[in-house]
């Protein structure tokens, strides 16, 4: 040994210059400082006489790093990086989970977003680390901020769900297999008038991460009596699985105990709500059986061909007709539906209509047909004792006021005798 090289450390020399470092009869290496000692060139050549030798201070460096896919993924992702060096070469690479492979090419498959670190060593032992991001990786299921389902009034049900996604919503499918859209300038997906209440719906992303089959919250129940026509107050009781509340017209309550009974006062539309932190569940419903207004029954009726024909406007529960006159005291005729029909003298009538509305009795007016002046009429005389005599050809005559009535009739018998004002006309 020289003795230029009597303080150098033989064994670390015989590392860097051994025969895998030698390239095309060459040998590179990286010279260090050891402890203070310098080491001399010439001195290593009196060891390595024949072999020619060159100062390596070059990094390696990536010339290419790509993942696979490129685009988002719920599954892994591959990342290949090829490493080149201009001197000594590529030894070896070491991935992240720290195992190394030799070559200037590597192959890791990350199983989540963030980043990786490859050591690259070429032969004269200069290292470079690389940084490879990977943030195309989504595992992440669609968010439902809030789920409402709406029973209305005419049986059918509305839907709607609040979802989003880190990266995009594909598909919102109720367990009925109903997709909901929702348009570019809406914050939620709705589904309307729908025949039959879902009890789920699945939302997924565009990559497929889903929520599985997220359940609706139980729509409350309710009920009330009585349900037939009242002109009292309804007890109205809902219930329902969570928080109970209920909206009567513009007013809302809540419930401190379940079932939650309440008394209406008047017909309103009910809306009872079953909800908790990220569900409401709405059942909505009318009551309309409270009639705690008078109901007017309007007898009207007209006589024609010997008849009397009276109608009126509410649809009774037997209905029964009373008609009275002067000859013929009080009559009840057959009634069919809104209406009766029936043969009279041509005399004045008083009539009305009774019966039940609504499960309540109730009256008409009182109504006077007056005989048909056209035809025969029958007058009666208190005077004489209620003495009937016919007449023929009787007509009405008032003056310019309307004041004044005068009765003219053709008496049978062309006698002049004074007749009687009908009650009809008094």
């Amino acid at each position: 040994m020289s003795q230029n090289a009597k303080n150098i450390d033989i064994l670390y020399i015989l590392h860097i210059i051994s025969t895998e470092n030698k390239t095309q009869g060459g040998v590179y290496m990286k010279l260090k400082k050891i402890a203070g000692t310098c080491i001399l060139l010439s001195s290593i050549l009196a060891f390595f006489p024949e072999t020619s030798f060159a100062i390596d201070t070059i990094k390696p460096f990536v010339r290419s790093a790509t993942i696979s896919p490129n685009y988002i993924t719920n599954g892994n992702v591959e990342i290949q990086l090829n490493a080149s060096d201009m001197d000594s070469g590529v030894k070896s690479i070491k991935l992240p989970d720290s195992s190394v492979v030799n070559g200037s090419t590597a192959l890791f498959t990350a199983t989540q977003n963030g980043k990786y670190l490859f050591t690259i060593d070429d032969f004269a032992g200069n290292t470079y680390t690389h940084t490879v991001i990977v943030s195309n990786i989504d595992r992440t299921a669609p968010t439902i901020s809030h789920l409402t389902l709406i029973e209305k009034k005419d049986k059918t049900f509305k839907v709607i769900v609040d979802a989003d996604d880190n990266v995009e919503v594909k598909s919102v499918v109720l367990n009925t297999n109903q997709s909901i859209t929702k348009g570019a300038n809406d914050e939620y997906y709705v589904a309307d008038n729908l025949a039959t209440a879902p009890t789920s719906v699945t939302v997924t992303d565009t990559v497929g991460n889903s929520t599985g089959a997220i359940n609706f919250l139980d729509i409350p129940t309710a009920g009330y009596s009585p349900t037939n026509a009242t002109k009292g107050n309804v007890k109205v009781s809902i219930n329902g699985t969570q928080s109970l509340s209920y909206k009567v017209g513009f007013n809302n309550y809540s419930c401190s105990s379940k079932p939650c009974t309440f008394d209406l006062v008047k017909n309103d539309e009910i809306s009872a709500t079953n909800s908790s932190l990220t569900k409401t569940s709405t059942k909505t419903f009318e009551i309309t059986n409270i009639d705690k207004s008078t109901s007017v029954l309007n007898l009207s009726g007209t006589r024609a061909n010997s008849k009397i024909s009276l109608n009126w406007n509410l649809a009774l529960t037997s209905p029964i007709v009373t008609c009275e006159s002067l000859s013929k005291g009080k009559t009840t005729p057959t009634v069919i539906g809104n209406s009766s029909s029936f043969s009279v003298p041509n005399e004045s009538f008083q009539c009305i209509v009774s019966g039940s509305y609504q499960g309540y009795p109730i009256e008409s007016n009182s109504l006077t047909i007056p005989p048909d002046y056209n035809q025969t009429i029958d007058v009666i005389n208190p005077i004489e004792n209620y003495r009937k005599e016919q007449f023929t050809k009787a007509y009405v005559e008032y003056n310019e006021l309307g004041e004044t009535y005068y009765i003219n009739v053709n008496r049978s018998d062309n006698g002049d005798k004074k007749v009687p004002i009908p009650d009809s006309l008094r």
